[in-house]
């Protein structure tokens, strides 16, 4: 057996949730000695380059308005490669297989977002016709949440729902977390009351309704800070919407860093706060809680699917709901323990090690 992954998500993310994805379930294929390959000719994610099977003549900072033509470019290597190695089948990490290939084809659907969210995402209409032509061409398809099954299967509904599997991602590996130091850029996060939010602040994901309601408490706005970690830098409009809300300009931190700053700034966080309007899987609030961390979280989406009753529920439209459920965590001592012991032993559930042979038996089954 051999299995190739396509460039697609590695030439279009420099790092991200759908890439890490693929290089998880790489590292896991190494360890039981399946063989695949990652063919980039052409990436933006340096992370690449520690994988142990992967071609990548190139990474590159940005595609400076080239983005379609590299994505040709790495289509006509691909091409060439597949014809020397005989894949014996493709996971496209993308949405790019338009057309019916002649190798077994799988594809992993993260979430119907776009879908659901037309209006928000009027500008990913080519991405949208690209996806539902590619979920067609797969010979089957992987859900990461049986709520994302069920969406695909509502705006799709002559699929076959035997080629649909739902196989849950896995959580970050924090297995040696407590053995190193905190990097000296975030030490002071040791003496710090924090919320931590994670990823994206704009659109869907909700943060900036969720910071306004939270600014109508004293307790929290005198006593807490807001980091952000991931995503772009504050520009002059967010600044100027934290100060107006009560924040001053050092209450509401952005940090970025690799997964180890990550896992620190979940280690010392008061709670995570996941407000996010829809989400397909969402896998901040399993890593924060193997590193007990207590979640506050939207009720929407998967997200009572994948946490359980392990987080405390909101609804992410209602400002006094988020208010009074974060004062509730962050001033309950007995609620925040048990939440902690609850989400560590959930997260449990969740490894790379369990998705990727879930995976491979797949792989197995349709080569």
């Amino acid at each position: 057996m051999r299995i190739v992954f396509d460039s697609n998500i590695f030439l279009k993310q420099k790092d991200g949730g759908i890439s890490g994805y693929f290089m998880n379930v790489s590292r896991e294929l190494n360890k039981i000695n399946v063989k695949h390959f990652i063919f980039a000719f052409f990436s933006k994610n340096k992370k690449i380059n520690h994988l142990k099977y992967k071609f990548n003549f190139l990474t590159i900072s940005r595609s400076y308005g080239f983005q379609t033509i590299l994505e040709k470019i790495n289509s006509f290597f691909e091409k060439l490669f597949f014809k020397f190695y005989k894949p014996s089948l493709i996971h496209q990490t993308y949405y790019f297989y338009t057309k019916k290939q002649k190798i077994p084809l799988i594809t992993t659907i993260h979430d119907m977002i776009p879908e659901l969210f037309h209006k928000k995402f009027y500008f990913e209409k080519d991405l949208i016709k690209n996806k539902e032509k590619a979920i067609y061409n797969s010979d089957h398809l992987i859900c990461v949440s049986h709520n994302t099954k069920k969406d695909l299967l509502k705006l799709y509904n002559n699929l076959d729902e035997k080629k649909i599997s739902v196989i849950y991602p896995g959580r970050g590996n924090y297995e040696n977390f407590y053995q190193k130091e905190i990097p000296k850029k975030i030490e002071y996060i040791k003496d710090l009351k924090y919320i931590l939010f994670v990823g994206k602040r704009g659109s869907y994901k909700n943060f900036n309704f969720f910071l306004n309601s939270i600014s109508k408490s004293k307790r929290i706005t005198e006593n807490y800070k807001v980091i952000c970690f991931g995503s772009n830098k504050f520009d002059n409009e967010e600044i100027n919407n934290y100060t107006k809300n009560g924040f001053s300009k050092n209450s509401v931190i952005h940090v970025s860093g690799n997964d180890y700053t990550l896992g620190c700034l979940y280690k010392y966080a008061s709670l995570l706060a996941n407000p996010s309007l829809y989400e397909g899987f969402g896998t901040p609030p399993i890593e924060a809680m193997s590193l007990n961390c207590p979640v506050i979280s939207s009720s929407t989406g998967a997200s009572k699917e994948i946490l359980n009753n392990s987080a405390v529920y909101f609804n992410p439209e209602s400002s006094n709901e988020i208010m009074f459920k974060c004062e509730d965590i962050l001033y309950n001592e007995d609620l925040r323990i048990k939440l902690i012991k609850k989400g560590f032993k959930h997260s449990l559930n969740f490894s790379w090690d369990k998705c990727t042979k879930e995976i491979f038996n797949l792989y197995k089954v349709l080569t």
